[in-house]
């Protein structure tokens, strides 16, 4: 027998409700008459101004309906739709209707109701089909409400038969649709693509941004709206479904450029790596949220509901279809498997995205949660985490060698040998640790441990307690602390005091810039190989660049160097043709040394030498140990500078290097060495004019 969805849409739910229907409701649920009279006269004092150009020409009283927006609508259209579920429970009760389980031994559903939203799941036959319809009639008649037929659809299982399909969609007057949707603002079905399907989210976020470009915000203004409205976007989302990486990633991309007030690849030009943001201010960080890890304790605290509340409608389904018998928490810990619950869940065959996603912070949960001991009935001793201790709250004594002891505290409620729980620990008589039976079974540590654990007199059960919280208790913020780690133990930053100081903000944030070394100058972009104009020496200093062309055709070197002064004006070039093939690495190097000495004999001083060789001036720099011909080249490159008084070496993109590139090129031709003073060779008075722009 096939079963049916069916998703009801309810017309104008709010401005429909019948105000007498409500009342009587309310009255019959057992509120007093004080109540009632308040909630009569909240429902019936509303009136609405009609303006005209400005002016109230009239007002209006409503005989019906609730006010959108006021924060008691929603809990009083929840009190109507409580009939309606009492309603569907009498049918099932009756055997009028038949209620569907997911799982073998899962709760019972025949119908979930979000505020308006409608979803009631029974079998597909005409007779329940009628039933079903008869009820949702008397219902609508009775509140005021309004099926909308167009909007409401049916979805059936698999195993429903053509006829019984067309029978129940005649019946109720909708159509059959499909799982394509969305529901409660999600979609409904997330198949193998889950990039694409969720990709929503990462376009809402831009284009929120989109509708920003267009004012003038300061650094401060951006992260105000970052951090309150952006980040606010993939909350909802990410408490149901965990991003995919490259998703997160994106998101945060997007995020970061929208605050460095740039787009695309710039981000990484002003931003340094992404990540650095998203520590806490007092710890050199601007507080911005990391998304894969605020992901990941968001569903953290849907796994934590499945432990603490083990009775929820949720639980009970979860636990039905993925854990029945084992416990999500200690599955391969060796607890007692009679304790059942998330700590101990497994995947299993054809999970769904959503539990897929709950499951991945099973690990985070295990880590840092362990249990309260009550009367210690729950905790099985050697596999549980018990013990005060974050560090490590799991028993470090050895099992195997108490093996004549076990049998003697085993629980009598236990079917297994080798598993206690610590309750057999405990004095049955009054509540204290048994002393004997310790010192018999564990070491000095775990003694320490368990006799620090302090024990109720009356018994309580026993609870999973959170250990990055002082109060036991599972929060987001906290979860998504541990995810980034611990700055506790780092040094603070002194800066990072400046944000208590009454400044104005984007004074505070100008001030994070310098201070994290993410101010957007010419050395900090030339460090992240960002392409930028020449960079004039300081005054009185000269600029030399180098550069090296290779053509295997002719098995031939040329290179190419151009002396400017600080101005950025045209000092000198030279342009060197050189017989042989070196690898480009050592020709580069060697094109330094051969510039070196140029200079030297033009008997010149105070020097800023570039070069589009990231490797040869690493090596002249930091003095590496290559054990290659490099190495004997830099040798020669530190000797010839240790003559100059004042010398230093930079790295330049190509693009700050085209002088010595094209007369490199030049070069390959020449037949020797070609220098040109005071005015250049027309070849390169082009390229020399845009430096100097």
């Amino acid at each position: 027998m096939g079963y049916v969805g069916v998703k009801m849409d309810m017309s104008k739910a709010f401005d429909m409700v019948n105000w007498d229907f409500l009342l009587m409701v309310i009255s019959k649920l057992g509120f007093s008459n004080h109540i009632v009279s308040l909630v009569r006269e909240m429902i019936s004092s509303v009136s609405y101004t009609i303006l005209l150009e400005g002016r109230a020409i009239g007002t209006v009283s409503p005989g019906r309906g609730l006010r959108q927006g006021d924060p008691m609508s929603p809990y009083l259209f929840i009190l109507i739709l409580e009939v309606f579920h009492l309603m569907i429970l009498k049918c099932q009760r009756e055997g009028s209707i038949h209620d569907i389980a997911i799982a073998r031994g899962a709760p019972l559903i025949s119908n979930l109701f979000f505020a308006d939203d409608c979803y009631i799941f029974c079998q597909a036959t005409a007779h329940e089909a009628i039933t079903l319809k008869n009820s949702t009639e008397s219902f609508a008649s009775a509140s005021g409400q309004t099926i909308n037929l167009t909007k409401s659809t049916l979805t059936f299982s698999k195993n429903t038969d053509v006829n019984s399909r067309h029978a129940f969609c005649s019946i109720m007057g909708m159509r059959e649709g499909n799982l394509n949707g969305n529901i409660l603002g999600l979609p409904s079905l997330i198949g193998r693509n889950k990039r694409e399907i969720l990709g929503f989210i990462k376009d809402k976020v831009v284009g929120r941004i989109k509708s920003w470009t267009h004012k003038f915000l300061s650094r401060a203004g951006r992260e105000i709206l970052l951090k309150n409205v952006l980040q606010a976007i993939p909350t909802f989302a990410m408490s149901v479904f965990l991003l995919p990486i490259e998703l997160c990633k994106e998101i945060e991309r997007i995020m970061n450029s929208f605050w460095w007030g740039c787009e695309g690849k710039e981000r990484e030009v002003l931003g340094g790596r992404v990540g650095r943001e998203g520590k806490e201010r007092e710890h050199g960080g601007m507080g911005f949220r990391k998304i894969r890890e605020f992901n990941i304790a968001l569903l953290g605290k849907q796994a934590w509901r499945l432990i603490n509340q083990p009775s929820s409608l949720l639980a009970r389904t979860y636990k039905a279809k993925y854990y029945a018998n084992s416990n999500f928490l200690d599955a391969q810990l060796g607890s007692n498997p009679a304790n059942s619950n998330f700590l101990d869940a497994q995947l299993g065959s054809n999970p769904s995205f959503i539990w897929r996603s709950i499951i991945e912070t099973q690990i985070t949960i295990k880590r840092k949660s362990r249990w309260r001991v009550g009367d210690g009935a729950s905790i099985n001793v050697w596999g549980d985490p018990w013990l005060p201790n974050n560090d490590n709250p799991y028993i470090q004594s050895p099992n195997s060698s108490h093996g004549n002891i076990i049998p003697y505290i085993q629980s009598p409620n236990s079917s297994h040998g080798n598993i206690i729980n610590v309750s057999a620990l405990i004095n049955p008589i009054e509540p204290r640790w048994n002393d004997t039976l310790l010192d018999s079974l564990f070491n000095h540590e775990d003694l320490i441990s368990i006799k620090s654990i302090p024990l109720p007199d009356s018994k309580m059960p026993d609870k999973m307690i959170w250990m990055e919280d002082m109060k036991g208790v599972y929060t987001v913020k906290s979860c998504y602390k541990s995810l980034m780690g611990n700055y506790q133990s780092t040094q603070v930053p002194f800066w990072t005091k400046a944000w208590k100081f009454m400044l104005p903000p984007k004074i505070k944030a100008f001030f994070w810039q310098l201070c994290s070394n993410s101010l957007p100058t010419h050395d900090r972009l030339r460090t992240r190989n960002i392409q930028v104009p020449n960079i004039r020496p300081p005054s009185g200093m000269l600029k030399l660049n180098t550069d090296a062309a290779l053509d295997h055709n002719t098995n031939r070197m040329g290179f190419g160097y151009v002396l400017r002064d600080s101005e950025g004006h045209f000092v000198a070039v030279c342009r060197l043709p050189w017989d042989g093939l070196f690898k480009p690495d050592e020709a580069e190097s060697i094109a330094i040394r051969e510039a070196l000495k140029w200079i030297k004999n033009l008997h010149l001083d105070n020097l800023h030498v570039e070069s589009d060789c990231q490797i040869a001036i690493n090596g002249i720099l930091h003095d590496f140990i290559l054990n290659s011909s490099l190495e004997l080249i830099f040798d020669d490159i530190r000797k010839i500078a240790s003559s100059f008084t004042n010398l230093s070496f930079m790295f330049a993109k190509r693009s700050a290097n085209r002088v010595a590139h094209c007369l490199a090129r030049e070069s390959l031709s020449l037949s020797g060495r070609m220098d040109c003073f005071s005015v250049p060779f027309p070849s390169i008075a082009h390229v020399l004019s845009l430096d100097l722009d």
